[in-house]
Formats: structure tokens, C-alpha cells, sequence
């Protein structure tokens, strides 16, 4: 009696031991899910040992935290009013009064100059409209009062406490706008974060019955039989609830990026119990025993699933070797699922066979697909082959590393149409810092013009679109009092300005520290691309003889990340390479097998680089994911072929390479398909990343599955 048989005659005989077992099990993982939390740290991307995220940690240490969001209302009626400015006086105030909110800088300021003194504006009449409009007119660059295409849009920056909980404070100035019955747009970093929060919980609770639902369907059409479907569905679902579990003892916590997890494994986990189930019809079929269908299925691919389970776990487990904590995390999670999912299959799958009296065994059906692949074999394999590798490398050299939070949200979501009107009525939404020190008087007329030069060349490089900092709000006010639209010219009219600014103006602390002769500007790029950012970096580094200028901010951050994430995916796919290699040489003791299988994968990576570059899908951190995971993934079929291959050489088959084929090419294509259409209920995702990743998840199945089914088997019968 060998291992399979011995382990089929346990599982009979300890039925009941194994299900209390497992049941155990699914009501601890059930538990372990409501201690889940959500985290929406974008930080968790952030690599580590990052100069940029130093600087910005400092920055936020000197001048108060830059933790902000910006709300953009918009009005059919006219605001130049004494009604309209006394109404976003009222909203400002009512703002500033909610918990978490440390500072609010509206278009209607608390007091303006009036000569050398400060006027009230909650208490101006009608006579003093147009001294209001004229200063907020002279704002400029800093206008926060904007008429555009018939509608009148007032903009309030909002400054969060760090130690305060920014979702509350976000949902309590949206409730208070929806009883304003005021539309309005948001954006700024601490927004998208506290966003993510709804999205994620979304995603958790729509995505993951719907990939199960749709696999299902896809392995129903192939397999034929409703239980049978329904049994090698069922451990991907058990070991997504195991995973939850595991999540809710172990981490407590749930990103942006782990909540592809119980998603990976209901996907990828469901790929063994097809194999098993499909294996397990063909030997029920001809022996109508159980125990001896189950115990002859598991000869058959009990290895090839150890070694799936294995590899794409080696997939997941290379993204370590990334610098960022949410793809470890991912990686680590994710690796763990697949573990679980195929321990569910070896466990659940034999024991519900046992427990269920009979399951509806369809006859044969030989498919048009597996029989045009068979005809694919030889020669043509080889042409499609050498097609493939040829049209990828054009598309290869077209691909660029960009990866920023904007690009995280569909167009059609609320966060992104509520960032592409800011920016539209503003000119800008996500900014960048740059902060300055230096040995001159910080309030001198020289060291200020050094100040508004560098900011107007940065404005006409094309980079920006508009620089704010204490230089700007100075020469605003002197135009205002004294009619000279510049920064003050002597140094005592300068002091008498900043005096006044800093007693009606709280946010100018967040500008400017004479004593310690340091300042902030706040810089918005035209858009958030590698390149614009190093342009402004550049130009920047030009300006630093004298006084020494620092960039931050979470844009250079993550454009940080994505200038590391070549070296590091190059690092994560010759890991995981080698490894599934050396699995494959030590479990087929033959080293051409091996290479062979090695083969249509190391194609597939091409197509997958090659169809990001034409479809524009830049290298990033979420990319990486998917490079990673196409190896532990795509090299299943060619474990699957290899291991049936080798299996009925072993039983002296007269072509054990058709064999193999014959026997594998239904549940390969059953499951490529299956996790295909899987992925693709992502589609319904607000997140444009998830959408990426159903792109390349088709290229991934198809192309891996059609060369281990044709490729292969040509490489194979090569072999005597």
C-alpha cells in the first residue's frame, strides 16, 4: 500500500475526527475576521530608508504637519455678495468647530486690513462689499473666489491634527456640506487615504463572491457535472475564509494592498481542486470506486499539486526581496492563503467524496479547443513562439516606471472627478514642499527675491502650475495697502506687513520661521509623471548656492518607490525563477524536463512586459506583483504536463507526452479560463490598479497555458 492509498484509508476511517477538525478551524477563522481592521497608511508603500520620506518627516516636524484636505464647493448663485461672503464666513466656522480640524483657510479671511488696522468680516455691511472683493481679488495665485463657465466655486483647505482620526473629521465636513445642500469636490493626500477606507470595504465585500460566482461558471462548462464544480470550488473558499482568519489573529489589519488576498487565494487556491476533481471523473468513470478513484487521482497529480501549491507560493514569497512593506505584506498573506487553500483540497476534497453518495460523472467530450491546440503542436508552436518573443520586445522598450496615488482611482470615481475639477478650477490639487534655509535676514527684500525668482522660473519651465509661500502673501498684501503689486522694498515696511499678516493670518507659521530663518513653499506640479517631478528637482539643484533648498512630499516619496522597483523586480523574478526551477529538476530528476517547463513561462514574462508597454501600463509597485505572480502561477500547466508526463512514462504508456495531453489540456484550460474570468470580476473595482491587474492576469493564463499545451508537449517527445 503506498503513501496515497494509506492516506485515502485514513481520511475513510477518521471521517468524523477530520470534519470536528476542520470545523474547528472555519468557526476560529470566522471569529479571527471580526477583528479585522482596515488600514488606509499610504505609507505602507513607501520603501524603506527613503531620503525623501525623511525630509518630509522633518519638514512636518519644523512647520506643523501637512496633512490637508481641499473642498471646492460649488454655487449656481453669485457669492460676491455680502451674502454669499457672510455664508462661506458661516461655512469656514462651522468647519474649524468640527473635531480633528486645526485650521481652515477659506476665501473669505477672519479679518482684513483696513490701513494699518484689521476689520471683522462677519461684522462688514454692504458699504464695505467692494473692500472685501478687492482683497479678495488681490489674492491672485492664492484666490480661493473663482467664476468659471457660469458657476461660482469657493475652495477651503482644511489642515487635519496628526494625532486626530482624518475619516471622521472627513465625514463630519461632508455631512455638514450635505446640510448646506452644497455640491462639492475633494482631493489632497489625507482624502485619498480616508477614501480608501469605503473602496476597500467595497472591494472585501462584492469582489470575492462575485471572482467565486464566475469561476463557478467557467469550470461548470468544462467540467460538466454540478457537485463536481461545486467540490473544486469549495477548498479556494474555505482557504479564503482560513486566510481571513489567519489575518485577524496574526496582523489585525487589512490595506490597500492585502485586500487582494482572500481574492488571490479564492483564484488561484480553486486551481488544484479542478485538477483533482477532473482526474478524479476519468478514474470514477472506468472503476466506480471511491476510494480507489481517490487514491489513483492523488498518484496522478497529488505531486503536481504539492508542487503548484509550492511554486506559486515561491511567486508570492519573491516579492519579499521588494522595499515596501504592503508587497511583503502582500506576499506573505497571499503565500500563506495558497498554503492553506491546498491543504484544504488534500483534506475537504476527499472527505466530501466520501460523505456525498453520488456525484453525476458526464461522458467524454472532446473539445474543438484542446483538439486545435493539438494540431498547434510541432512546428507551429515554435513559430507562435518565436511571434510572440519578437512582438514583445518593441513593446518592452516602450515601458516607463510611474506609479502615483491618481493613478490608483478610475476616472469615473468620485475621487478622481473630484481632483480633476480642483485642479481644473485652481490649477492644482496633489502639491509638493520645498523648504529653504539660510544664513541671510529671511524677511530682507534680497532673500525674497531670491525666493520669487526661483518660483517664477519654476512656473515658466511648464513643471507648475502655481507656487505659494510667505513671499507671495506679503506681496499680495502690500499691493492691497499700498497699491505695489511686489514684496515690500525696505525691510521695515516688510517687518510692519509680516506683523499684521501673522495677527489675521494663523497659517502663516506654516510658511515661514524667522527665527530659525527657514520657510516652505508650496509648489503644484502640472501633473505627477517621474519626469516632471526630476525636472523640478533639477531646476531646483541649479538654485543652491546660497541657501539650501529641500524637496518633499508624498508624490517624490512614490516616485522614490517606482525609480527602485526595476532593480527589485529583477531581484523578485531571478529568485523565483531559480527556485521553481530546482523544484522542477529535484521532483522530475531530469534536467531537460525541467528547462523545457522553464520555457513557457520565461515567454509568458516577455508577452507580459510587452502588452504593458503597448497598453501603457507603467512598471510599478503593483505591477511587480503581477511579474512575480505569473512565474508561481503560469508554471502550474507545465508542472501539471511534466508531472503527467512523467507519470505515464512510468507506466511504460506508448506516448506518454499525447498521454499527458490528453489527460491535463481539459482542466489546464478549464482552469486557465477559470482564474481569467475570476480576475476579471476586479474589473468592477473603483481601483484602476486592480483593472491593470485583470489585463495582465489574461495575458498571464493565456499565453502560459497555450505553450505548456503546445510548446511543451513538442519540447517533450524531443526527449527519448
Amino acid at each position: 500500500m503506498n503513501f496515497f492509498e494509506k492516506y485515502t484509508n485514513f481520511i475513510k476511517k477518521h471521517q468524523k475526527l477530520v470534519f470536528i477538525f476542520m470545523l474547528l478551524l472555519i468557526i476560529l477563522s470566522i471569529w479571527g475576521i471580526f477583528k479585522i481592521k482596515i488600514n488606509t497608511d499610504f505609507t505602507l508603500f513607501m520603501p524603506k530608508h527613503s531620503s525623501y520620506k525623511k525630509r518630509y518627516d522633518e519638514m512636518n516636524k519644523t512647520f506643523g504637519t501637512s496633512e490637508q484636505m481641499m473642498f471646492l464647493l460649488e454655487y449656481d448663485k453669485n457669492l460676491r455678495t455680502i451674502e454669499g461672503i457672510k455664508k462661506l464666513r458661516d461655512i469656514q466656522n462651522k468647519m474649524e468647530k468640527i473635531t480633528g480640524v486645526s485650521m481652515v483657510i477659506g476665501p473669505t479671511p477672519e479679518k482684513i486690513p483696513v490701513g494699518l488696522t484689521l476689520k471683522d468680516v462677519s461684522k462688514v455691511n454692504k458699504k464695505d462689499l467692494n473692500l472685501i472683493l478687492k482683497y479678495i481679488d488681490n489674492m491672485d495665485i492664492m484666490k480661493s473666489l473663482v467664476q468659471k463657465d457660469s458657476k461660482n466655486y469657493a475652495s477651503f483647505t482644511v489642515m487635519v491634527n496628526e494625532s486626530s482620526k482624518p475619516l471622521n473629521a472627513l465625514k463630519n465636513i461632508e455631512k455638514m456640506l450635505d446640510i448646506e445642500k452644497v455640491k462639492y469636490y475633494v482631493s489632497g493626500d489625507t482624502y485619498l487615504q480616508t477614501k480608501v477606507f469605503d473602496y476597500l470595504l467595497k472591494i472585501l465585500l462584492i469582489i470575492p463572491p462575485l471572482s467565486i460566482i464566475i469561476i463557478f461558471a467557467t469550470f461548470k462548462a468544462r467540467i460538466r457535472s454540478l457537485k463536481a464544480t461545486i467540490f473544486s470550488v469549495f477548498p479556494a473558499g474555505i482557504g479564503a475564509l482560513l486566510t481571513l482568519g489567519f489575518l485577524g489573529w496574526f496582523i489585525g489589519e487589512i490595506s490597500v494592498m492585502t485586500v487582494l488576498v482572500p481574492i488571490f487565494v479564492i483564484v488561484l487556491g480553486s486551481a488544484d481542486g479542478l485538477h483533482f476533481m477532473s482526474h478524479y471523473i476519468e478514474y470514477y468513470r472506468n472503476s466506480k470506486n471511491k476510494e480507489l478513484s481517490i487514491s489513483k487521482t492523488l498518484k496522478a497529480v497529488g505531486v503536481p499539486m504539492i508542487m503548484t501549491t509550492l511554486t506559486t507560493m515561491i511567486g508570492f514569497l519573491s516579492m519579499l526581496v521588494i522595499q515596501s512593506d504592503a508587497i511583503k505584506q502582500l506576499g506573505m498573506a497571499s503565500s500563506i492563503g495558497v498554503f492553506l487553500a491546498g491543504i484544504a483540497t488534500w483534506i475537504f476534497l476527499p472527505l466530501i467524496i466520501f460523505k456525498n453518495k453520488k456525484i453525476t460523472i458526464p461522458e467524454p467530450k472532446v473539445s474543438k479547443v484542446t483538439t486545435f491546440l493539438k494540431k498547434l503542436q510541432g512546428k507551429n508552436s515554435i513559430i507562435i513562439t518565436l511571434i510572440l518573443i519578437i512582438i514583445s520586445i518593441p513593446g518592452i522598450l516602450k515601458l516607463q516606471t510611474n506609479f502615483n496615488m491618481l493613478t490608483m482611482y478610475k476616472k469615473s470615481t468620485e475621487v478622481r472627478k473630484g481632483i480633476d475639477k480642483i485642479s481644473e478650477v485652481t490649477g492644482g490639487s496633489l502639491p509638493i514642499f520645498l523648504t529653504y534655509k539660510t544664513n541671510e535676514d529671511i524677511l530682507s527684500t534680497n532673500f525674497s527675491n531670491e525666493i520669487l525668482l526661483l518660483e517664477k522660473e519654476l512656473k515658466e519651465s511648464g513643471n507648475i502650475l502655481k507656487a505659494v509661500s510667505y513671499y507671495d502673501i506679503l506681496s499680495v498684501m502690500n499691493n492691497f495697502i499700498y497699491g505695489k503689486k511686489e514684496y515690500p522694498q525696505n525691510s521695515f515696511t516688510a517687518k510692519i506687513l509680516y506683523s499684521l499678516a501673522s495677527s489675521q493670518n494663523k497659517s502663516l507659521k506654516n510658511f515661514i520661521l524667522p527665527s530659525q530663518k527657514t520657510g516652505k513653499i508650496i509648489l503644484f506640479p502640472k501633473n505627477l509623471k517621474s519626469k516632471t517631478l526630476k525636472n523640478i528637482e533639477t531646476l531646483i539643484n541649479k538654485n543652491d548656492e546660497k541657501t539650501t533648498y529641500t524637496l518633499s512630499g508624498i508624490p517624490l516619496i512614490m516616485d522614490e518607490m517606482n525609480r527602485r522597483i526595476i532593480p527589485d523586480q529583477l531581484s523578485s523574478l531571478i529568485l523565483a525563477t531559480v527556485l521553481v526551477f530546482i523544484m522542477i529538476l529535484i521532483t522530475q530528476k531530469n534536467f531537460f524536463i525541467a528547462l523545457f517547463s522553464i520555457i513557457p513561462i520565461s515567454v509568458t514574462l516577455l508577452s507580459l512586459f510587452g502588452i504593458m508597454g503597448y497598453t501603457g501600463i507603467d512598471l510599478s509597485i503593483i505591477t511587480s506583483i503581477m511579474s512575480s505572480l505569473t512565474i508561481g502561477v503560469g508554471i502550474d500547466y507545465a508542472i501539471h504536463y511534466s508531472g503527467l508526463y512523467r507519470h505515464f512514462k512510468q507506466l511504460n504508456a506508448e506516448n506518454p507526452a499525447d498521454e499527458a495531453f490528453n489527460y491535463v489540456s481539459t482542466p489546464i484550460l478549464a482552469n486557465a479560463f477559470g482564474l481569467a474570468f475570476g480576475f476579471s470580476s476586479m474589473i468592477f473595482s473603483p481601483l484602476q490598479i486592480h483593472t491593470y491587474l485583470v489585463i495582465l492576469m489574461w495575458t498571464t493564463m493565456v499565453v502560459s497555458s497555450v505553450l505548456s499545451l503546445t510548446l511543451l508537449p513538442t519540447l517533450v517527445k524531443k526527449l527519448k
